[in-house]
């Protein structure tokens, strides 16, 4: 089973592998290791399971039926290679904002997100990358994620204040998902590919010094 982040084209990745046997999935999940090896996060309770214009295998079929027996609810997107695309891209835009407010390799100071000023970056860095998903046939109306873009800077930092507050789950993520390699990681490769497509990124290229 593939669980994880992926910028690559996903089944040319894959090609190694039999076919047959993969399952594609993401978990609602967030976090990171810590300085001392220790794995930080949290899991909610649902997962994704996605395919590439297919019904979902007997495999993917069995892998849901595992998780719900264990209390995940679990949903399925056909257009899976649009939705690892985006997500990352997402998460690249905000990682790049982040690394800019860590004053270490293991810390953000949450107060952050809280602020008008982090939304309206990330939300600049994140239309920033549309060209490049466009670029790569990304189906832009249908990812969720994306929906963020369009929304005021200040609703966001006042969602963000009342969710840390009340939800210690998501404080939990953002303190935990804060390895700067990581996070850098995620920036490098999104510039990477939109210097191969010729697509500009003043933005991340003006923040090279944080990357």
């Amino acid at each position: 089973m593939l669980f994880n982040n992926f910028w690559e084209e996903p089944l040319a990745q894959t090609t190694k592998l039999p076919s047959d046997h993969l399952v594609w999935g993401f978990p609602k999940a967030g976090g990171g290791f810590d300085h001392n090896g220790v794995l930080n996060g949290t899991l909610w309770g649902s997962i994704t399971i996605g395919t590439f214009g297919t019904k979902p295998t007997v495999r993917a079929v069995a892998v849901m039926d595992l998780f719900e027996s264990a209390g995940f609810k679990s949903n399925v997107t056909r257009d899976f290679r649009s939705w690892l695309l985006w997500h990352f891209a997402m998460n690249a835009a905000m990682h790049l904002e982040t690394l800019k407010y860590e004053t270490s390799i293991h810390s953000f100071d949450l107060d952050v997100l809280r602020t008008t000023h982090y939304w309206k970056n990330v939300i600049a860095n994140g239309k920033e990358l549309l060209p490049l998903l466009k670029a790569r046939n990304v189906h832009i109306k249908a990812s969720p994620d994306l929906r963020m873009l369009s929304l005021p800077p200040w609703f966001m930092s006042l969602l963000m204040t009342i969710v840390i507050r009340f939800l210690p789950s998501v404080k939990q993520l953002f303190t935990g998902h804060s390895n700067r390699n990581e996070l850098k990681s995620y920036c490098q490769d999104i510039m990477t590919t939109a210097k191969e497509m010729n697509i500009h990124t003043p933005r991340f290229n003006a923040n090279k010094t944080f990357v």
